[in-house]
């Protein structure tokens, strides 16, 4: 949920996300950690001093015993997204710091959205971006299980049958503060889950002649491009 979303963005979900407030090393230990309690383990283990990685992790070994292969981690080019394509390789680096086999393939939009929608399951990660609505119904529209499947939008199959009961739940409810009361348990759900990985929200800014035109708000999700400008509620500067 974007954060500028203020009504319905639940404050207390950036605390429940591994890491919160830890620094950089820390971070890098707990996903040690987390890693060795799955089951995982190293031909060479990593090891972080402060925030240093003093020796990056060789040959992650998974539960079952066997090594686990390159992941590919599919990502928009710089020509699209440099921001998008920026963050790819730092987690490519990131990860492989700590052993993961993480490679980040920057390619063409329109081939991501072929690989993960249009085609069955035919991805190990992908980073794609989104433009959303004020009402979050996308919440239900991206994580409950009867929208997984090709050319939907749970494209990566995410089933949990509490979170589809409260989403039917959300979406049939004419009440808006028990709707509100029911996002914030889905964005709780979601936060332990973490069925996605919410990387950055783009900020937008725009230009316009403040002593020509005088609009009615000038903050608002997406930007007032996203409003088409509201010309009909444009004032003539005086």
């Amino acid at each position: 949920m974007p954060n500028g979303n203020v009504f319905w963005y639940n404050p207390n979900v950036e605390k429940l996300s591994p890491g919160y407030g830890m620094s950089s090393g820390d971070r890098r230990k707990l996903a040690i950690d987390l890693l060795k309690k799955a089951g995982f383990k190293w031909v060479v283990e990593p090891k972080i001093e402060g925030n240093n990685v003093v020796r990056q992790g060789r040959g992650l070994i998974g539960p079952n015993g066997q090594r686990i292969e390159q992941i590919e981690l599919l990502a928009p080019g710089a020509g699209y997204d440099p921001m998008r394509a920026t963050i790819a390789m730092y987690i490519e680096r990131w990860a492989n710091e700590i052993g993961i086999p993480i490679k980040a393939n920057l390619v063409d939009f329109n081939l991501i959205v072929q690989k993960v929608f249009d085609e069955p399951f035919n991805f190990d990660i992908y980073m794609l971006g989104w433009s959303l609505g004020y009402y979050p119904d996308h919440v239900a529209d991206f994580f409950h299980s009867k929208r997984a499947g090709v050319g939907d939008y749970n494209a990566a199959g995410y089933n949990n049958p509490e979170f589809d009961k409260l989403a039917d739940e959300f979406l049939a409810t004419p009440d808006i503060e028990k709707a509100r009361e029911l996002s914030f348990k889905l964005q709780e759900i979601l936060a332990d889950d973490v069925p996605y990985v919410v990387i950055f929200d783009t900020p937008t800014t725009e230009a316009f002649r403040t002593d020509q035109v005088i609009f009615p708000y000038e903050k608002t999700l997406s930007g007032l491009q996203y409003v088409n400008g509201t010309p009909t509620l444009v004032k003539a500067a005086k």
